[in-house]
């Protein structure tokens, strides 16, 4: 039993010397080491930690910042959003409306005559009523021309940039040609006048609704018309008589006086004014 113990003992020696070996082990290393890393720090600069902790401040200042204006961003993206929104539904509104207001403006271009016809609504009811006076008109003509003349009308784009469509121009059929009122000699005017007038007599009371136009008064102008044409006028104006209508000419020719009866005269006396009525 001692022998043992001996044993046990002598080997807790062992052990003690081991421990005490590792720990003379373990204090030169870390001399070694801590020295070594004082060799080392010693070559590295030592940062300024106030410098550092002001950059740092510094950084989180710019963040703050940025984060500031980021958030102004989006409050100002959110309103924008907003703004076009309204925006595009007013635009919206405003293309419904346009286009009703570009519609009254080609409706008023077509009326008032701002086209490329440059015809307006006017003047197109005018030449619309034109043609049945010129149709009418040439009926009369035609026959106090023998069939010679003809009214047409000019639908060619007027000189000087008025409206085109109201004037009227004589078709000669014996020379297939055609020319301006103007041209026509005295008698030949009238005789135009004349037709252009029954013309219109005859419109007016086909339009009217059953208006009749029962008296025509015809003032002036056989002055200055040749025996062969007073004639024509009077066997025109004869001819209408027949259809029951009344013609009145205001004329201070002579040969009128013989060949028409009834009739009323005028004339000065001892300076008043007197009628005669003869043949009524």
């Amino acid at each position: 039993m001692a022998e043992e113990d001996i044993e046990k003992l002598n080997d807790l020696e062992d052990y003690e010397s081991q421990i005490n070996k590792f720990e003379d082990t373990k204090k030169n290393y870390s001399k070694l080491n801590r020295k070594k890393l004082e060799e080392e720090l010693k070559e590295l600069n030592q940062p300024d930690l106030e410098e550092e902790q002001q950059k740092l401040q510094n950084i989180e200042s710019q963040v703050n910042d940025f984060i500031e204006k980021v958030a102004i961003l989006n409050t100002r993206l959110e309103n924008n959003k907003k703004l076009y929104k309204k925006i595009h539904s007013e635009y919206i509104e405003l293309l419904e409306s346009s286009k009703e207001i570009r519609e009254i403006i080609a409706f008023s271009d077509v009326v008032s005559g701002k086209t490329e016809n440059r015809k307006s609504l006017e003047t197109y009811v005018q030449g619309y009523y034109l043609d049945l006076i010129l149709v009418a008109g040439t009926k009369r003509l035609l026959q106090m021309t023998n069939d010679r003349y003809r009214f047409i009308r000019r639908d060619e784009k007027s000189k000087g940039g008025g409206l085109q469509g109201l004037e009227i121009e004589i078709h000669d059929i014996y020379l297939n040609s055609t020319r301006i009122i103007s041209s026509l000699s005295g008698g030949e005017l009238f005789l135009a006048s004349l037709a252009l007038a029954l013309g219109l007599a005859e419109v007016i009371q086909n339009e009217s609704g059953g208006i009749s136009l029962e008296t025509i008064f015809i003032d002036e102008g056989f002055g200055s018309l040749d025996a062969e044409t007073l004639d024509i006028a009077l066997t025109t104006l004869i001819d209408l008589q027949s259809y029951g209508r009344n013609i009145g000419i205001i004329s201070h020719v002579s040969e009128l006086k013989e060949r028409i009866r009834p009739k009323v005269e005028v004339y000065s006396k001892d300076n008043y004014a007197k009628i005669k009525m003869t043949g009524i």
